[in-house]
């Protein structure tokens, strides 16, 4: 948990300084099944209960061509968020 709040810090940091999100946006995360992407989509989706704006996450899931890609994991995972 330790780790998810750092790196929800650096969002909320980035969000305050830039102004990146705002009311009515709809990001989308290319989610390709690895940690980085996983732990993006997981982070906006925890960020979105507090945030000051209200915005939608549109996660896309990328198949990279790598042989035997099956998405019904990922699209479990998101359904769940």
């Amino acid at each position: 948990m330790r780790a998810i709040r750092k790196v929800l810090a650096s969002l909320r940091n980035a969000d305050s300084r830039f102004a990146l999100i705002n009311n009515g946006d709809k990001i989308i995360v290319g989610v390709s099944g690895g940690k980085d992407s996983l732990v993006l989509v997981y982070a906006l989706h925890l960020y979105r209960k507090f945030a000051q704006s209200d915005f939608e996450i549109k996660p896309v899931i990328l198949d990279l061509g790598f042989p035997g890609f099956d998405p019904s994991p990922l699209k479990e995972y998101i359904s769940t968020l």
